[in-house]
């Protein structure tokens, strides 16, 4: 990516900046809480605040750059901040998009991507969604923040349009991958895949794989509950298949 051209920012301005900023993600968070309810999604709403927080500090330093103006358009647009506020969901996305293509024509960045594949996402758009979340992995290999996250929204899209087989390979691929934040995510997404699929010995299994690799994973209760294990590790009463045997003294 080329370098930021830096512009001389006034006191004024970068004040204003901030409110913006702090405006957005105020925004952002209250969408997030009243419309996200389980622990996975909420983590990659987070992250797509995150991305556009990183985004705005971008634009501050580069605001002559017509690509980050267009960025800065498609997500205000995007997370209808502003006027965009009145616009109709389809309406917002599809000018969102528009915004996004222009800013990744203007510069390529795997940002416009990102906010691309969501906006697709948002407006039904799976397949060509898929196509703009596969040229991220493609294009930037060896980037540790969007290509996993690229490969996590790739699965929870083939979820939503019923590609079970493809998700579960998806997020097997993401376990393999080894990026941090996102192994126990696979994991657990896999487990309840399998076990909603009648597949409750394989579900176990991933659950299993969580106890034992993420001692500290926030999914680790649920694993737990799960296999019928305490805290060490003995077999309960209740599982989520036959019951387990309750040890003797």
């Amino acid at each position: 990516m080329p370098k930021a051209i830096k512009k001389k920012v006034t006191k004024g301005s970068e004040v204003a900046a901030e409110d913006s900023l702090r405006t957005f993600m105020s925004t952002a968070a209250e969408r997030i809480e009243r419309n996200r309810n389980r622990f996975i999604i909420a983590v990659v709403a987070v992250l797509a605040v995150i991305i556009a927080a990183s985004a705005f500090y971008y634009l501050r330093t580069t605001g002559e750059e017509k690509s980050d103006m267009d960025m800065y358009i498609g997500y205000k647009t995007y997370y209808g901040l502003y006027d965009a506020k009145a616009i109709p969901d389809a309406d917002r996305y599809q000018r969102a998009l528009e915004s996004f293509k222009k800013s990744y024509g203007e510069e390529s960045s795997p940002q416009a991507l990102m906010f691309m594949a969501d906006s697709q996402e948002k407006l039904g758009q799976y397949d060509d969604a898929l196509a703009t979340l596969a040229k991220i992995e493609r294009d930037y290999v060896g980037n540790d923040v969007f290509v996993p996250l690229a490969i996590y929204k790739t699965a929870m899209i083939q979820i939503r349009a019923g590609k079970k087989d493809d998700a579960l390979k998806t997020l097997e691929r993401l376990y393999d991958s080894k990026a941090p934040i996102y192994r126990d995510m696979a994991l657990v997404e896999e487990a309840r895949m399998l076990e909603d699929m009648g597949k409750h010995e394989e579900s176990l299994t991933k659950y299993n794989t969580i106890i034992s690799e993420f001692p500290e994973s926030p999914f680790l209760d649920e694993a737990r509950m799960k296999t019928g294990k305490d805290k060490e590790g003995v077999e309960n009463a209740v599982t989520s298949g036959s019951p387990a045997e309750v040890p003797t003294k």
